[in-house]
């Protein structure tokens, strides 16, 4: 069912926050209970977004649907996704229009197929950004040596079936108090990483890799104590990790 004027104009009004506060209330009741209203508003989002990108708003919209509309991840997906697809739509007219002398024309049929082909990257690049990330996690005790060698190197093995590695770093006791800790990881070539640490108390830090920064090779990690006045410490001993 297509809403007719007066509901396309309430539609556009409740998405861009301007519906009157005596009208919200019923217009939300509605929503809520009826599947055909709650779709014919999903219709309007998608011809309020065509509208934007189309600069068919009037200056004050505009200012609603920045601040009001485009308040949801979803909505703002909604709209890259849509200019996306317009800039490559643009680019294969460009180049079915603009031929240079001498040169065979482009097929009628091949921006078609280049737009869909780069819908279906840009929908896949959205869906793998959309997916929840794995993480696999590993316990390292210090070690007073630097070589991954002892009871204290653990051992990874490639290819990981996780997005990233949480290293659970055992601090020795006694640890002297911190506000907060950084982790470096050196590599078997001397470059150095700064890792994000994700929790902390006295007894463990724990900090997060991912796992496309991780090659075959040994890894020595480092952990220095931030105190109070934001004076680094560092912390005795090496954390070890192979990854073969």
């Amino acid at each position: 069912m297509s809403p007719n004027g007066n509901d396309h104009n309430t539609f556009r009004q409740y998405l861009l926050g301007q519906l009157p506060a005596e009208e919200l209330d019923q217009f939300e009741q509605r929503l809520f209970s009826n599947n055909n209203v709650f779709e014919e508003l999903l219709a309007s989002e998608d011809e309020l977004i065509e509208a934007s990108i189309g600069n068919e708003l009037s200056p004050a919209e505009v200012d609603q649907f920045k601040k009001y509309f485009l308040i949801t991840s979803d909505r703002k997906e909604k709209l890259q996704f849509r200019r996306a697809l317009q800039r490559v739509a643009q680019k294969n007219r460009m180049l079915h229009d603009v031929v240079p002398r001498g040169m065979p024309r482009v097929p009628r049929w091949f921006p078609q197929i280049a737009v869909s082909v780069a819908a279906l990257v840009i929908i896949g690049g959205i869906i793998w950004m959309l997916l929840p990330r794995t993480m696999g996690e590993r316990t390292l005790v210090a070690s007073a040596s630097e070589r991954a060698t002892g009871r204290e190197a653990e051992t990874i093995k490639l290819p990981l079936r996780f997005d990233d590695l949480k290293l659970h770093l055992t601090l020795p006791q006694p640890s002297p108090p911190a506000k907060d800790y950084r982790v470096e990881m050196v590599s078997g070539d001397g470059k150095i990483k700064t890792l994000t640490t994700v929790s902390h108390n006295q007894q463990f830090v724990d900090v997060v890799v991912p796992t496309s920064d991780l090659s075959v090779g040994q890894y020595a990690l480092r952990v220095y104590a931030i105190n109070p006045a934001a004076i680094e410490q560092r912390i005795p001993g090496t954390y070890l990790l192979t990854v073969e």
